[in-house]
């Protein structure tokens, strides 16, 4: 599960996020505590940039 977070976040950014993030509200066994901090590290790395969404 894991690597499907860190692929989904790479590959589309912010979409991404907001994607695993729908994908935890409507299946609950995804856990939000491993999404955040992949993007937070993906920000952290300037991989994703607010001003060049």
């Amino acid at each position: 599960m894991t690597d499907w977070i860190i692929q989904t976040i790479s590959q589309w950014g912010y979409a991404g996020i907001f994607a695993v993030m729908l994908a935890e509200s409507i299946f609950p066994p995804i856990p939000s505590e491993l999404i955040i901090p992949f993007a937070g590290f993906a920000a952290a790395n300037g991989d994703l940039n607010f001003l060049a969404c």
